[in-house]
């Protein structure tokens, strides 16, 4: 039963490798340019990442099940619960990102304000400024194992080698920001009118759908409402 559930688990996460694999094509972040007028379109994908995927799918089906090998060891907890690393992992002091943060902003409409922090100790904020179900300020948690995956997510999709900006020629949209913090500093990319490539998209959807998901209450230094 343990060895089923394990390549269940295993074929959902590589089956999102594929789902991830057919946004991304075989262009990277650092071949697109900020501002829309010098745009270049993406190249067809040649299907190289797409083969690696599927068969790194097609390896998970058979007795050798999930090749961590390609993981790097930071993250080798997430699928292995930690067995066998001993004290080589430190969590969450290892982990790349201190801090990482999404903000949007107000646009001419009811677009929803609010920024979202989310800590590597598992503490989570919410600030709802505008058109949001409860208005305020918010804390909750986040399990480790999670945020480590959004790290990865972070890594993997190129967030530290993306434009600090990305501008839509228009005014009165929302833009989203999104921040990590390193020991080295900080990392801001601001997407002004949703033009950012799609490595970005797919950040910003990973951070909202984390956000929805934390059990919030008010906080003591500003009672939500």
């Amino acid at each position: 039963m343990r060895q089923m559930k394990k390549i269940v688990v295993a074929l959902i996460v590589l089956l999102l490798s594929v789902i991830v694999s057919l946004y991304l094509g075989s262009v990277g972040p650092a071949e697109r340019v900020s501002k829309p007028t010098e745009r270049k379109q993406s190249k067809p994908s040649t299907g190289g990442t797409q083969d690696t995927a599927l068969a790194r799918l097609m390896k998970a089906m058979g007795p050798d099940m999930l090749d961590a090998t390609e993981v790097p060891d930071i993250y080798k907890p997430i699928y292995t619960g930690g067995a066998g690393l001993g004290e080589s992992v430190n969590w969450p002091a290892d982990l790349p990102f201190k801090k990482i943060e999404l903000y949007r902003s107000p646009c001419y409409g009811d677009c929803p304000v609010y920024r979202f922090t989310l800590y590597n100790n598992g503490n989570a904020e919410l600030d709802a400024i505008k058109h949001m179900p409860k208005l305020g300020r918010f804390t909750g948690d986040v399990n480790i194992n999670e945020y480590a995956r959004l790290c990865y997510a972070i890594e993997k999709l190129g967030f530290l080698k993306l434009h600090d900006s990305y501008m839509r020629n228009e005014t009165d949209l929302s833009f989203c920001t999104i921040i990590v913090e390193t020991s080295l500093g900080q990392k801001k990319v601001l997407d002004y009118g949703e033009v950012g490539p799609i490595e970005l998209w797919i950040i910003q959807k990973l951070l909202d759908r984390t956000r929805e998901q934390v059990d919030w209450l008010a906080s003591r230094t500003g009672s939500g409402r």
